[in-house]
């Protein structure tokens, strides 16, 4: 399904853990962007970091830490996956009181790393 999708990258939505198969055509001239294991860290919930850099070795770590990941295009094994990341710069992000992650309720700031892109 294409919501919104412009520009020249296609995105494809990950999960909160699992495999996970998707079926859509994306058009020829684009690249692709997914998620096959990402990690994150924030203020609020890791409020012994002080600053951008521990933030972005924090949500690194976990990702580091994975092994024997795959991802697989029309059939093809994709190889070196873990070449293939992308840390994000620091963002703003608003925590509701009794979130899914046991995060305290309130604005923080995060860093995000993904395993594939």
């Amino acid at each position: 399904m294409q919501i919104s999708q412009n520009g020249p990258v296609w995105f494809l939505a990950g999960t909160t853990g699992g495999s996970a198969e998707r079926t859509c055509t994306i058009p020829a001239g684009k690249a692709i962007f997914f998620t096959v294991v990402g990690s994150e860290c924030d203020y609020a919930s890791y409020p012994n970091l002080k600053s951008e850099p521990a933030l972005v070795l924090c949500a690194q770590a976990d990702v580091n830490r994975a092994i024997n990941l795959q991802a697989t295009i029309d059939g093809v094994n994709l190889k070196q996956l873990d070449k293939y990341r992308a840390t994000s710069p620091l963002f703003s992000f608003t925590f509701p009181p009794h979130n899914i992650f046991g995060s305290p309720a309130g604005q923080t700031q995060l860093s995000a790393n993904l395993g594939v892109s």
